[in-house]
């Protein structure tokens, strides 16, 4: 009875241990976005923006020029998912107090705090990246000559702040995304691990195989290389875990070059988008056809440039938590590993067609920029005098805009073989854990 006591007790404090180390850990990851918070009310441009939105929408658009009260409602939204989530977490030691709570309701408790977090990085991010578009206007609006009356007033009050260099700036659109993905990272992996310790792995999955392998070895009479890569074959956890990692690494490398080569600061597809799209649009009234020609386009640059950064932070927290069950030799139950399985496989499922798209996208652009080059140079060169705009486009004009990563219809077969190939993989996974299934 006494050991029974003291068996509890000393649950409770490594509970609590637990619980104050994911307090912290989640603060520290928060902290952008709670610092962005700050800047947001410190700003006193924001109100001379809010007092002439409808003049700044009227001049230019609400596409590059978002409300204040959209960034304020995503930035209070994602604060009280934040606060919830943080204030759950420090009741951790009670929810996995196993004389009170079943272990599905405590697994329950823990998936919603990770989905919490995850959507407050999310809707925080989104309200940061309106913020840096609002920050792009404002930058524009006060380094602006113009007759126009109410805009010229606006651009006053905007340079009272920009002249001395009280600007307030938090981000680029960029890096506002990279962010979130570290931040997804961290989070994932992190609260995973959690699961992982409340729902153990039986221990005796090692040595079952080693057992499973001794006796194959000995039946069939096989060399100790043989041998050795029958063990690498068997439906193992820590062997299926870096088969998954290889997977993943096959899929995500090339989709992670494609995100970095679009996304970089001086990166061509950025340069193309400031200038196809956000351009004209500060533009408007001063060549409102070729703002209308553009109004009319489909492409999203959201969609091509900022959504792939998201959705690859998830699958790389999926390919780290394998990385980590086979570093550590974690031990994980079975539904555990079939839930972070099939969350792996939708992942990747889903890197490749977000990716796809923006592949094709992007090489609907770059076909339109080398068929219009010279007209396009036309249009835009006397809008180059702003610093807000990423010129690296112009470097291109005279060779001609190349591809960044596959070009034509070549993604479509990227795609369909990438596609194939992660199925198959995962049918011949799924019949071998359905064939070893005893030895789990």
């Amino acid at each position: 009875m006494k050991e029974k006591l003291n068996l509890e007790v000393n649950c409770q404090i490594k509970f609590k241990k637990e619980a104050i180390k994911l307090l912290i850990v989640t603060f520290l990851i928060f902290i952008p976005s709670l610092t962005f918070i700050v800047i947001f009310y410190t700003n006193p441009n924001i109100k001379i923006y809010q007092e002439n939105y409808q003049v700044i929408v009227d001049n230019f658009s609400s596409k590059i020029s978002p409300s204040v009260i959209l960034i304020e409602s995503l930035m209070w939204v994602g604060f009280s998912l934040f606060l919830i989530s943080f204030i759950i977490t420090g009741f951790i030691p009670l929810l996995l107090n196993q004389q009170k709570f079943k272990k599905n309701l405590q697994n329950l408790s823990l998936i919603l705090i990770i989905s919490l977090k995850l959507f407050a990085i999310i809707i925080f991010t989104i309200s940061q990246y309106n913020y840096s578009k609002f920050f792009n206007t404002y930058q524009f609006i006060a380094e602006l000559e113009t007759s126009n009356e109410e805009l010229k007033s606006v651009s006053q009050s905007f340079m009272q702040s920009f002249s001395i260099g009280k600007n307030y700036n938090w981000s680029s659109n960029i890096l506002t995304w990279w962010v979130s993905l570290i931040q997804i990272i961290f989070i994932t992996v992190f609260w995973y691990l959690l699961l992982i310790k409340i729902n153990p792995g039986s221990t005796h999955n090692e040595s079952n195989e080693k057992m499973r392998t001794s006796l194959i070895k000995k039946s069939i009479g096989q060399s100790k290389f043989q041998g050795f890569l029958e063990k690498f074959s068997t439906s193992s956890l820590k062997n299926f875990a870096i088969w998954l990692i290889m997977l993943s690494a096959v899929i995500l490398l090339p989709h992670l070059f494609y995100i970095v080569s679009i996304s970089m600061g001086n990166s061509l597809t950025g340069s193309i988008f400031d200038w196809t799209y956000n351009a004209p649009l500060f533009y408007k009234t001063i060549n409102p056809s070729h703002y209308n020609n553009i109004s009319t386009q489909s492409i999203s640059g959201f969609a091509v440039i900022y959504l792939p950064i998201i959705v690859t932070g998830f699958l790389v927290s999926s390919t780290l938590i394998f990385l980590l069950v086979y570093i550590r030799d974690l031990k994980i139950n079975k539904t555990m590993f079939y839930c972070q399985f099939g969350i792996l496989f939708f992942e990747l499922l889903l890197t490749i067609i977000v990716n796809t798209i923006s592949i094709h996208n992007v090489n609907r652009l770059i076909d339109m920029w080398n068929a219009n080059d010279r007209a396009l140079l036309e249009l835009i060169k006397t809008f180059n005098n702003t610093n807000i705009f990423n010129n690296t486009i112009f470097k291109y004009i005279d060779s001609g805009v190349t591809y960044p990563l596959i070009n034509k219809t070549h993604y479509i077969s990227f795609c369909i073989i990438s596609t194939v190939f992660v199925v198959c993989i995962y049918v011949i996974f799924i019949n071998q854990i359905t064939k070893g299934i005893k030895y789990f």
